[in-house]
Order: C-alpha cells, then structure tokens, then sequence
C-alpha cells in the first residue's frame, strides 16, 4: 500500500465510486486545520513548560549557591568574632604582662629586673600603642638603678631600637625624659660642683655612674634621629657626638667636659653656660650660635677651671673649635685664655687656651672676655693692665696702645704659693715683669688664632692690639692643633 503524505492525497473510497460533496470537502478541511491549530496550541505549551522548568531549575541553583554564600559568611563572621575575642584576651594578657614588667624595674632583685627588661624588650615589637610609657618607663628606671649590669641592659635596649619600626613622637618623648632624668640627677646629687670625680674611677652604683648610662641613652637617641630642641642643663661628658643635627639645639648649662661634637650641624644652637672643658667642635657648622651666659646662676666653663685648680687636678683646656664656621657666633663675657704665673709654687698646673685655629671668624663677637689669671698671693703685676708692668726703672712696655682700649679688662684671679706681701722680684732686685710670669699664656692666645680669619671678627680692643702686635702665624698655631684639611668650614 502506498504511503500517505497529507490527508488531501489520501485516496477515498469514495472516489473511485462517487465524486466528493464540495460541502463535505469544506467541512474536513477545516477539521484538518482545527486539528493543526491544537498541534500548534500544543506545541507552545510543552515549549513554556519547558521554559518555566529551566527558570525553576536556575533559581534553584541561585537560592543554593545562596545559601552557600550565606553559611560562609555566617561561618566567616563566626571566625571574625573568635578572632577578635582572641586578640583582645591576647592584649589583656599583653598589657598585664607590661604593667608587671614595669613594676619589676624597680623590683629589690636583679634577675627579676634583667627578666623585665626582656619582657619590654618584647613587648615594644608587640604593641606600637604601648610604646612610650614602655620607653619612658625604661628612662625613669635609669635614675635609680644602681647595678651597672641593668643599666648596660637598659642601653642595649635603646641602642637596638630602629627609627623604622617606632614611632617618631615616642622616640623624641623618651628623650625628653632622659634629659629630665640627666637634670634631675645633675641638680639632685650636686654634681656640676664634682668636677674630680669626672677623672676618677667611681662605683657603679654611685649616682655618677648613673647619670652616665643616662647620657650614653641620650646620645643612641639622638644617632636614631630623635630631636628635641631643649637639652638645658643635661650630663653629656665625654659623648661622641659626632656629624649630629643640633641645630637650634638648647644646651645651656650642660656639662659637655671632653665631648665629641666635630662636624656636628649646630646653627643658632645655645651653649650658654655650658662646661665646655676639652670640648671638641672641630669642623663643626656653629654660625649663630651664642655661647653667652645670661643667667647669673649660670655654671660657664671657667668656673669649672676655677674648681679644677683649687683641687690642683693637673690640666685644663678650652674648648676646641679649630677648623669650625664661627660666622656670627657670639662668645661674650666667656673666659677663653688663660695665663699662669711661673711662680705660683703650684706644680703641673697646665691651662690650655680656646683654640680657633683655622676657624671661620666672620662676624663672631669675642666681646668683654676676662682673662683667668693663676698669680702667687705675692703678685700684683698682671699683663693688660693700665699701670706699669712692675716697678723697674722707666717701667716695661705694654703690648698693645692702652689709648685704644675702649673698655676695661677684666680679671678672675686664683692665687696659690708666694709668700703674701712681699714682692715677687728676680735675682737682681727687681719686681718681676709680668710678660716673662706668664709668656707661655700670653704665646698661646696669639696662637689660638693661627690660620684664622681673626680680623674680621669683632674683638675686645686689648685683644686686637695684643694680635696686631704679636699677628698669628700660618702655621701650626697651638702646639696640640692639626691642620684643617678635609675639616675646614669656611661658609659665611
């Protein structure tokens, strides 16, 4: 039988018979489009069907992938939660553990004080909040502490610490806290009047010691980079403070006997009052600087040769600023040369001249200095005075016009041997001529100015006389200085 395609090529019955009713052909042709249509109606049914499956089907996976989400956020904001509970329960334990650290610096027994400083040690790379009152503490500590083994642990503390890893303002505030401890124990223990004991091997648990550790803490603060301008009044002998940024630096009153601060950047710094014996400011930058002492309770440097002499403690010398800028600095009122009579009776007395070799002078104000004689009780004959040098037919020739001398000169006069009331007189009756009692003194204040720029700075009248008559050589200068070289700091 042959296959049938479409309804209208199905063979009838009836057409091989009888022809077929249009009216009935009519009526089946719409029944066969009735019946497509329904195909059709179908078709669009399955179609949304399926649509509305594969919609179900996609917000299925989104709720569930949702709800994935949803538990690990839960699950992360329970972690979060657990985590912060643990840091805080780990800085409670962190904070107990400082607070009973810093009561233990003070605890009666070494090694509880030794494990102290360990746990800060530790502590200050835990908590930057915690920093300064850690570092402060570590300060105060050092006031008190007698056993040099702490005080050695203290300071390797401090030098260890890096300008990277703390922070600025705690560095700085430590120290100022050292410079108050420094104060403190300088004013509290009298030690600005001991000058001896500067020479001397002392305990390590005399407040001596002490006030040195402190001041070995200021300078590893200071090479960190930590800066405060009011240092007044702090213990800094023998420090090396080398290549340093002091500009503007308030040092007034403090004791720098023997320090180091060559090369050191001290602009507009203040030194009034200071000790400076033995100080070295060897190709330092000091262009305004002051070293005038305007308070009447200052402690200036001659008062400690003063002191020194009394106890005949050998040698004294002036600060060294050989090879430094001195543009415009200001040394007024300040004692700078010293003389010494031959014939005091005093023996290995050794005053050493300020020493401005090779220095920038432009502008520097050497106004009303006094000279620090040593004379025997029985002298009254000093050089630069305005009556004749001893009482020797026609009297000896001064150095210098006196008619120029626009302002007295001063004298702080220590007395020591001679027998009192009788004149001092050489071997030929004569009353001694001061020029030869104190030749090496009045040598040395010409040779101070060696390689200087000495006429350009405003000078004492006697002073300017005194070097016009006996002008500096281009040499050597003083027997114990260097030539510049590298050093020199010639910037106005």
């Amino acid at each position: 039988m042959a296959q049938i395609d479409s309804p209208h090529d199905a063979p009838s019955e009836q057409s091989e018979g009888r022809e077929i009713n249009p009216m009935e052909a009519r009526l089946q042709q719409a029944q066969l489009e009735y019946l497509e249509a329904q195909r059709d109606v179908l078709r669009n049914q399955i179609s949304t069907a399926i649509a509305r499956r594969e919609t179900l089907r996609t917000v299925a996976s989104m709720l569930s992938a949702l709800s994935v989400v949803v538990g690990l956020f839960a699950l992360a904001w329970t972690v979060w939660q657990g985590l912060s509970q643990l840091r805080l329960q780990q800085q409670e334990r962190l904070d107990t553990q400082i607070q009973d650290a810093v009561r233990g610096l003070v605890d009666e027994k070494t090694n509880r004080r030794l494990s102290a400083l360990t746990v800060l040690r530790i502590a200050l790379h835990k908590s930057q909040t915690r920093q300064q009152e850690i570092l402060s503490s570590i300060a105060y500590a050092m006031a008190t502490e007698n056993d040099s083994v702490v005080r050695d642990s203290m300071n390797s503390l401090i030098a260890s610490l890096s300008a990277t890893d703390f922070d600025h303002e705690a560095l700085a505030a430590t120290l100022a806290d050292l410079a108050q401890v420094s104060r403190s124990l300088v004013e509290g223990e009298n030690l600005r009047e001991m000058h001896g004991w500067l020479y001397q091997r002392t305990r390590t648990d005399s407040a001596e010691s002490r006030v040195q550790s402190v001041s070995d803490a200021i300078v590893a603060l200071l090479r960190l980079g930590a800066r405060r301008t009011d240092l007044h009044g702090i213990y800094c002998a023998n420090c090396k403070l080398t290549g340093l940024d002091l500009s503007g630096v308030d040092l007034r009153y403090s004791i720098l006997a023997f320090a180091d601060l060559s090369k050191a950047n001290m602009r507009n710094a203040l030194l009034g009052g200071a000790d400076l014996e033995h100080s070295k400011f060897r190709g330092a930058d000091l262009a305004g600087a002051s070293i005038v002492d305007e308070s009447p309770r200052g402690y200036a440097f001659d008062s400690y040769a003063e002191r020194r002499l009394k106890l005949k403690l050998g040698s004294f010398g002036g600060p060294d600023f050989s090879c430094a800028n001195l543009a415009g600095a200001d040394f007024s009122g300040q004692a700078l040369f010293f003389l010494v009579a031959k014939e005091t009776g005093v023996d290995q007395i050794n005053l050493l001249a300020t020493n401005f070799n090779g220095a920038n002078l432009s502008g520097a104000k050497l106004r009303e200095l006094p000279l620090l004689v040593v004379a025997p009780e029985n002298h009254d004959y000093f050089p630069f005075s305005r009556g004749p040098y001893g009482s020797a037919p026609g009297g000896a020739a001064r150095p210098g016009n006196p008619t120029s001398w626009r302002e007295p000169l001063r004298y702080r006069i220590l007395r020591f041997g001679g027998e009192k009331g009788r004149a001092a007189s050489a071997p030929d009756g004569h009353v001694v001529d001061p020029r030869n009692q104190y030749a090496s003194g009045l040598a040395q204040i010409s040779q101070s100015f060696a390689n200087s720029n000495w006429r350009d700075a405003n000078l004492d009248s006697w002073l300017t006389e005194w070097l016009k008559a006996n002008e500096p050589s281009n040499g050597k200068g003083l027997p114990w200085a260097r030539p510049c070289q590298d050093d020199i700091v010639r910037t106005k």
